[in-house]
C-alpha cells in the first residue's frame, strides 16, 4: 500500500471509505472525500510523469442496487448477485440529510459519482495545460443509460427522462451503478464515451449505436463503440462476419462512432475472434488507424467551482 495512501486504512475510517457489496468485495466509496483524494493523486502521478494517451475508466461505480437480475441466456452475469443495500452508505446519506441534503438516496449517489467524474475532468483539463500532446479522459459504460420513464411503473426511483425504450428492469448505468453517463457527455466532462455493446447487430447493437449517437450530437466528446469478441462466441454465434457486419454499421453515413474496441486480446488470437478478424482484414482494415485527435478543449469551470457543486 502507498505511503499516505488515504483510501486504505482500518476501523471506522475504512467503513467510509468503501462501500460492500453482497459479493463482499470491497468498492471505492463515491461519498468518501478520501476516494477522490485517493483518485486525484494517482491520476496526477500518472499524466504529470508519464506520456499516457488517456485515463480509461470502465463500468462500474456503486454495486448493482438489486439483489439479483438476469438478462437470459446471452447474459454475462446470469446467476451472480450484487447489491448497495442502504446499510452500507447509511452513515455518509443520514450526515447528508442532516447539513440540509434534500436529495432521495438514489440521487444522493449519482450525484456523489457526478461530482467525482467532473473533479477528475477538471484535473485532468488542467494537467493537459502543461502537456505537448493532451490526456483524455474516458468512460466505457455498460450499453443502456436508463429506462424510459415510459417504460416503468408509477414512482420506480429507476427511469429518467430521454431514457431508453428497452424495458425497465433491464441492467441500466443510471438505475443500477448509479451512474449518470448520458450527463456526462452531454457536460462534456469526458472526451469519449465507449459503451459496452456487447450483443449482436441483429439484435440491440444498433439500438444501442443509434441512440448514443443522438446523445453525443452536438457536444465535443467522441463515440466509440466497444464488441466482446468472447460474448460473441459464448453466445452461440457462429458467423464469422458479425464482427465485420458491427463495423460496417458503425461507419454508415448516420452514426456518429469514431472507432471500436475490441475485447479482449485473447479473444483475437483464438476461436471465433480470430477467424472474425480475419474477415475484417479483408473487409473492413484498408487503411492503417489513426491516433485519435482531441480538439483543445475549452473548459471554463475551475476546480474551485467544482469543490463548491460538490459541498451542496
Amino acid at each position: 500500500t502507498p505511503i499516505d495512501n488515504p483510501v486504505f486504512a482500518t476501523g471506522d475510517e475504512l467503513e467510509h471509505n468503501v462501500v460492500l457489496g453482497s459479493e463482499n468485495m470491497y468498492v471505492l466509496n463515491p461519498a468518501s472525500e478520501n476516494t477522490v483524494t485517493h483518485l486525484e493523486n494517482t491520476i496526477r502521478e500518472l499524466v504529470e510523469n508519464y506520456d499516457i494517451d488517456g485515463i480509461h475508466f470502465d463500468d462500474y461505480f456503486y454495486p448493482d442496487d438489486k439483489a439479483y437480475y438476469s438478462l437470459g441466456e446471452n447474459s454475462n452475469f446470469k446467476g451472480h448477485t450484487f447489491s448497495t443495500e442502504s446499510l452500507v452508505d447509511y452513515a455518509d446519506y443520514t450526515n447528508y440529510l442532516n447539513n440540509g441534503g434534500t436529495l432521495d438516496l438514489y440521487n444522493w449517489r449519482r450525484s456523489n459519482v457526478d461530482n467525482l467524474i467532473e473533479s477528475l475532468s477538471v484535473l485532468i483539463r488542467n494537467l493537459n495545460k502543461e502537456k505537448t500532446i493532451p490526456c483524455a479522459f474516458g468512460i466505457s459504460p455498460s450499453p443502456f443509460w436508463a429506462p424510459a420513464i415510459e417504460s416503468c411503473p408509477a414512482g420506480s426511483n429507476r427511469p429518467a427522462e430521454g431514457g431508453m425504450l428497452s424495458g425497465c428492469n433491464n441492467y441500466y448505468s443510471y438505475s443500477d451503478l448509479y451512474a449518470n453517463t448520458k450527463k456526462w457527455v452531454e457536460e462534456e466532462w469526458i472526451d469519449y464515451i465507449l459503451p459496452q455493446a456487447y450483443t449482436f447487430l441483429s439484435n440491440t447493437y444498433r439500438d444501442i449505436v443509434d441512440w448514443w449517437t443522438d446523445v453525443v450530437k452536438n457536444t465535443s466528446v467522441k463515440l466509440y463503440a466497444g464488441t466482446s469478441l468472447g460474448s460473441l462466441e459464448e453466445w452461440g454465434s457462429t458467423s464469422t462476419l458479425e464482427i465485420s457486419h458491427q463495423i460496417r454499421y458503425n461507419n454508415a453515413t448516420q452514426n456518429a462512432v469514431e472507432g471500436y474496441s475490441l475485447f479482449s486480446y485473447k479473444n483475437l488470437v483464438n476461436g471465433l475472434g480470430e477467424k472474425g478478424i480475419k474477415n475484417v482484414k479483408s473487409y473492413n482494415w484498408k487503411t492503417n488507424a489513426l491516433t485519435p485527435l482531441y480538439e483543445k478543449y475549452t473548459y471554463q469551470n475551475t476546480v474551485e467551482d467544482v469543490a463548491k457543486v460538490s459541498s451542496i
